[in-house]
């Protein structure tokens, strides 16, 4: 059996909230190097878009680290199927088929697209990636700034 209760979040995710529950950071945890593998060859060219577009803005915000490439990875290839499975949709124009014996059912792509979607959203909650994953994050430098600032006015 798997570990039962709410996911613990990551650390990176509890600074950019301003650590909300007031519990104590745990100074011990594994803080791997926020950095990204380059884009891996074998990926699809849709795949390897959505590597580039989110990548460096996940590294920037320190949620993509060394250790995070297969869930990434992941994400990127369910994100190139989904866009795969959509454009044949397109080209069909219709989301259902009718098979050698005259039924009408629905064609394998709109079953992959959901499947994808699914997916998607699950990675992408790992990264903070939705709207309601990032529901009061702030910059954990804006208190730097703020601090700098007020120093120079009380000064």
């Amino acid at each position: 059996m798997g570990v039962r209760g709410t996911r613990k979040k990551p650390t990176n995710l509890k600074l950019l909230e301003g650590n909300p529950g007031k519990r104590p950071i745990d100074i011990n945890e594994v803080k791997p190097m926020p950095i990204a593998d380059p884009c891996p060859d074998w990926l699809s060219e849709y795949a390897k878009q959505t590597w580039h577009d989110y990548a460096p803005r996940l590294e920037k915000l320190g949620l993509l680290t060394d250790i995070d490439m297969l869930d990434f990875q992941n994400l990127c290839i369910q994100a190139g199927m989904l866009r795969q499975a959509y454009e044949n949709l397109k080209k069909y124009s219709t989301l259902t088929m009718t098979t050698q014996t005259g039924y009408e059912q629905q064609r394998a792509e709109v079953g992959i697209v959901t499947s994808c979607t699914k997916s998607i959203v699950t990675l992408a909650a790992r990264f903070g990636m939705s709207p309601s994953d990032r529901v009061g994050l702030v910059d954990p430098k804006a208190g730097e700034k703020k601090t700098k600032l007020s120093g120079l006015l009380s000064g």
